[in-house]
C-alpha cells in the first residue's frame, strides 16, 4: 500500500506541465509520466548555480553503469564507473569546449554527460550511488564503446535506477551511477523548455518504487 502511495505522489511531481502535451483521452492510471516541470527549472538540484549546456560530440554514457566502491566508504571520494561510450547530443553543465568533436581514440580524455531515459525505478529509502554527471573519463584502451570514469560517491534518498529494476533488491545490489528524482525532473523539465528541441526527452515510466522495506 506504501509503495502505491508514493508511486502516486511521485507520478504528480513529475508530471507537473507537460502531461497535457499528451492525449488527453490517456488513462489516468497509467504508470507513465513525463518528468517535466516549468520551464524556470532548468539547472540540477546538485548544482543551482550551473545551468544546463546542450552539446554535440563524444561522451560517456553513464546512465546504467555499475560502480566501484562500496557502501562503507566515506561520501564525496571518486569511485570508478564503467559507461558506455556515445557521439550525439549529450546534457550537463560544463562548457561545450569539454566535449570533443572528433570520433573517440584509446586513452581520450571526455566527459560523462546525460541521455534521456525512457523507464526508471525509484529507491526511496537513503541509499549511496555514483554521480556522473561531469565526471571525468577515459576512453578504454581496448574497446572504444567503453569508458572509464571516476565518479562522486553520494547520497540521498528517492535515487533512481535505470537498470535491474524487476528485483526488490536492486538497491542494495549494487553502487550505481544514479541521480536523484529531483536532478531527473531538473534535466528533462530543461529539455522540454529547449527551442529548438537539439535533445528530445522521452515520457519516463516509473516501473517501481522501492520503499527499503
Amino acid at each position: 500500500m506504501r509503495k502505491a502511495a508514493v508511486l502516486a505522489i511521485l507520478v504528480g511531481s513529475l508530471c507537473i506541465f507537460s502531461c497535457s502535451k499528451q492525449d488527453s483521452t490517456s488513462n489516468a492510471s497509467q504508470r507513465s509520466a513525463i518528468a517535466s516541470p516549468p520551464a524556470a527549472v532548468a539547472t540540477p538540484a546538485a548544482s543551482p548555480a550551473k545551468p544546463f549546456t546542450v552539446c554535440k560530440g563524444t561522451f560517456a554514457l553513464c546512465t546504467t553503469a555499475t560502480c566501484g566502491g562500496s557502501t562503507t566508504d566515506q561520501i564525496g571520494i571518486p569511485i570508478p564507473c564503467a559507461c558506455d561510450v556515445k557521439q550525439d547530443f549529450s546534457v550537463g553543465t560544463d562548457a561545450c569546449s569539454t566535449v570533443p568533436q572528433a570520433p573517440p581514440t584509446a586513452g581520450q580524455p571526455i566527459p560523462s554527460r546525460y541521455s534521456p531515459i525512457q523507464s526508471m525505478a525509484v529507491c526511496e529509502a537513503p541509499g549511496k550511488f555514483a554521480m556522473c554527471l561531469d565526471s571525468p573519463c577515459v576512453v578504454d584502451q581496448n574497446d572504444l564503446t567503453k569508458a572509464n570514469c571516476n565518479c562522486k560517491l553520494t547520497a540521498s534518498k528517492n535515487y533512481v535506477v535505470v537498470k535491474a529494476t524487476a528485483s526488490d533488491s536492486m538497491c542494495n545490489s549494487a553502487i550505481w551511477s544514479s541521480a536523484t528524482v529531483d536532478d531527473v525532473i531538473g534535466v528533462t523539465g530543461f529539455l522540454f523548455s529547449q527551442n529548438p528541441q537539439q535533445l528530445k526527452p522521452f515520457p519516463i515510466n516509473i516501473v517501481r518504487v522501492d520503499s527499503g522495506h
